[in-house]
């Protein structure tokens, strides 16, 4: 117990400063909960991404809530909650819609391992507020992909739920939808003129559209970015990845793979990922692309 208990502190001290109680009791109990949301977090922002990951086991899970080891990973081409990512799952343990479950899972075994230093039924009660969280998050990554503010918590959350309802049954394009509703009112025209605009005529879109339309766009919408003046979005679906091998495998030829680099990197820009806001597509450093340089 005493190394679990030396691990436990340390992650504390390293990952969650702020969390430090000299009460043993009390600061496993933080730990656990702020573990807890940011998994919470992380299962939302895979949802809103159309993010399957391969292999959810408990050792692929962070208690920062951080993505990795996602083995044979996938994007959606179209909301599917039973689409796998892995071969060797036939039975969809890790399906798309099941990665929220599975996580939950993974967490209760870690609040097994936490039991002999905090109460159980508190233990209990966090666990129990995984889900209430997973919807919070997900409202707000929900959201943040469509450039919208968040405002009553309660009708986000109902508005997410509308927003995938529609595309399960509908089966738009997955990045495609988040694309041409980017900063809600302001596109109307954009997706009238989508390659997807055919399901935001559907009388089932009715109740998306006015929740897009009474929303107010957030500061970092971004739309006057050159990537939103483009039909469709980048995509990183499995198909395109592969297509991208054919000519490094045949003629040592990598301008595809860089030309893809570029476009992620215009869509970060963006989205304003990784502090990046100003217009320009960011190029990766030469001495940092893999084969030859273009």
């Amino acid at each position: 117990m005493t190394g679990l208990r030396r691990l436990i502190d340390h992650s504390i001290r390293y990952y969650m400063p702020d969390l430090w109680s000299e009460d043993e009791g009390a600061r496993t109990l933080a730990f656990f909960e702020r573990a807890c949301a940011n998994v919470a977090r992380m299962a939302a922002e895979w949802t809103a991404a159309g993010f399957v990951h391969g292999v959810i086991n408990s050792d692929n899970v962070t208690i920062t809530g951080e993505s990795f080891d996602y083995g044979p990973y996938r994007f959606l081409a179209e909301y599917d909650a039973k689409f796998v990512a892995a071969y060797f799952d036939p039975f969809g343990l890790y399906a798309y819609g099941r990665q929220p479950e599975a996580l939950l899972w993974n967490l209760s075994r870690l609040a097994e391992c936490l039991m002999p230093f905090a109460s159980p039924a508190k233990l209990e009660a966090i666990l129990d507020g995984f889900s209430p969280a997973f919807a919070r998050s997900l409202a707000k990554a929900t959201l943040d992909r469509l450039g919208l503010e968040q405002g009553d918590l309660a009708a986000d959350i109902a508005f997410a739920g509308v927003v995938y309802d529609f595309m399960a049954k509908s089966r738009v394009p997955f990045e495609q939808f988040f694309f041409d509703w980017r900063d809600g009112p302001a596109s109307l025209e954009r997706a009238e003129a989508s390659p997807a605009a055919e399901f935001y005529r559907a009388e089932t879109f009715a109740s998306v559209r006015a929740g897009l339309l009474e929303r107010k766009p957030s500061a970092s919408a971004n739309l006057g970015h050159p990537y939103f003046a483009g039909g469709q979005p980048c995509t990183l679906l499995i198909s395109e990845i592969e297509a991208l091998w054919a000519p490094i495998a045949a003629e040592d030829d990598w301008s595809g793979w860089h030309a893809k680099l570029n476009e992620i990197g215009q869509a970060a820009e963006a989205y304003g990922a990784y502090g990046v806001t100003t217009p320009g597509t960011p190029e990766l450093p030469e001495s940092s692309r893999p084969g030859p340089s273009p």
